[in-house]
């Protein structure tokens, strides 16, 4: 089926798209780790200023895995709301090629926005508008998907059951994750909000509370399956 993506389910796409994206941030975040303990207690100097590093790299390093990790956490849970919707409203889910693509241009994006994350550390203003902008732009697949998921659940015949409250709550806390996130890209608010609760509020709503919520759907809906 490899040659023919459509018929691949929803729950394996995401899953082994998040695969792909540990394979490619997971060896960066290694590669920082073996610097630090180099740094530490062989005397080499990667992140050491006054010997010529830069602290800075490390930052970039982490973030680079950092932020693509969040992806890999929340895409899988994309693949449990595409399946469990249209399965309890008897329709099939809306626009599926659109529903796809929004689940690889959210992840491929996702390695390019790391420096949102450091806004204060010294960057160029250049670079902040670039980083600035990128991540505004992610909101656009991800409406993609809550659009769709609302024209899913709309005209057809719901089955309550507990995988559907919990997929509903999913996509609520993700509306509002994503909502928060929209603000925090920007740079003068991003400063204004550094190290505030605002910060760990979007971030736990989309981890604590979407993806944990992505989860119980998960496995609600594949409990038979599995037992």
């Amino acid at each position: 089926m490899r040659h023919r993506r459509i018929l691949l389910p929803f729950v394996t796409i995401g899953t082994l798209f998040a695969f792909r994206m540990l394979a490619i941030v997971t060896p960066v975040l290694g590669a920082a780790m073996i610097m630090m303990a180099l740094d530490r207690h062989w005397q080499t100097t990667f992140f050491d200023f006054a010997y010529g590093g830069d602290p800075i790299l490390s930052q970039h390093l982490f973030w680079f895995f950092g932020h693509p990790e969040v992806y890999v956490l929340i895409i899988p849970t994309f693949g449990f709301a595409n399946m469990i919707l249209p399965y309890n409203n008897t329709r099939r889910v809306a626009s599926k090629h659109h529903m796809i693509w929004a689940i690889y241009v959210m992840g491929y994006m996702g390695f390019l926005v790391w420096g949102h994350h450091m806004y204060l550390v010294g960057l160029d203003h250049r670079q902040r508008a670039v980083y600035s902008t990128i991540t505004i732009t992610i909101s656009l697949p991800a409406t993609i998907k809550v659009v769709n998921w609302t024209l899913t659940l709309a005209n057809g015949a719901l089955k309550y059951d507990a995988a559907l409250l919990a997929i509903v709550s999913y996509i609520l806390f993700f509306l509002v994750a994503g909502f928060t996130g929209m603000w925090l890209s920007h740079v003068s608010l991003n400063v204004s909000m550094h190290d505030s609760f605002y910060v760990i509020a979007h971030f736990h709503f989309m981890l604590s509370g979407a993806a944990v919520m992505g989860l119980f759907a998960g496995f609600y809906y594949y409990f038979t399956a599995l037992f």
